[in-house]
């Protein structure tokens, strides 16, 4: 398991912070307008992964979180 170099908790995973944009499907149904289901869609690359515990930013790029919970980055 991998350690958060802040607070020194044991993480067994990173929070990741996404830009998505939901989009909401618009239908007419007896001459009333309405928003039916909705779906995201991913506008971006992944960002910042912090710890869970303290949420410290610890990485900013996939390759390096991989490494860090793989116990790589030790």
């Amino acid at each position: 398991m991998a350690t958060c170099i802040f607070c020194g908790e044991t993480v067994e995973h990173l929070r990741n912070y996404q830009a998505v944009e939901n989009v909401l499907l618009f239908t007419v149904e007896s001459g009333e307008g309405r928003w039916d289901e909705w779906d995201e869609i991913s506008t971006g690359e992944a960002g910042d992964f912090e710890c869970p515990e303290c949420q410290n930013v610890l990485f900013t790029n996939t390759a390096e979180a991989i490494a860090f919970l793989s116990g790589e980055g030790e």
